[in-house]
This record gives structure tokens, sequence and C-alpha cells, in this order.
């Protein structure tokens, strides 16, 4: 697992702090993360950047809290373009975006499975 992109030691602890609930965390967040991304394709196919900066607002904390570093910076970075009007960065972002959170989620269903 690459440190620059998730945080171990916030994973680690997340796991010995819920134990066996961690499983279930992982799902939510997941399950979570899929919807929000939905949200913020469609705003950003609507043009529509307050939608998009709260969709990805949201992205940025729950990603952050998951030890997800690349995601959270990524998740930062469409909210800011959001926030300033870009909507041509925020269209050029979302596809890094969805790259990201999908091998964010193959990372953390990979440690359901090989713990």
């Amino acid at each position: 697992m690459s440190s620059a992109r998730l945080d171990r030691q916030v994973l680690t602890e997340l796991q010995s702090l819920l134990e066996d609930d961690f499983s279930d965390l992982i799902a939510i967040f997941i399950r979570d993360a899929q919807h929000r991304l939905e949200q913020l394709r469609a705003a950003i196919t609507a043009q529509d950047l307050s939608t998009a900066r709260m969709s990805a607002h949201s992205l940025k904390g729950s990603s952050g809290n998951m030890g997800c570093v690349e995601f959270n910076q990524l998740s930062d970075q469409l909210e800011n373009y959001a926030k300033a009007g870009q909507l041509e960065r925020c269209e050029a972002l979302m596809p890094v975006l969805v790259q990201e959170a999908e091998w964010v989620f193959g990372e953390l269903n990979g440690l359901l499975i090989n713990p």
C-alpha cells in the first residue's frame, strides 16, 4: 500500500478502535463516496458548481477521516475549483478523482480480504 495515497496508521487506528465494525465502516465509506461521486458528476454536467462544491467538500472530509490522502487532496482541489467558478477545471479533474476513488475502493476492500 502506497503511503503517499493511503495513511496506513489511520487505518490501523480505526481498525483497532472499531474491531469487527471496521468492515462496516469501509462498506459505508465506499457506498457514500460512490453516491457523492455520482452527485458530483451530475452537478458538474449540469454546471451546478454550488452542489459540486458541497459534494466535493463531503468527499474531502470522509476521505480525510479514512486516511485516503490523495483522494482527500483531489477532493479539496475540486472543491476549490468549484468555489472559484472554474467549471473547466472541475470537468478536467473529475476523471482523475474517479480513478483515485476506484483505486482506494480496491485497496480498502483488499484490507477486508487480507487484513
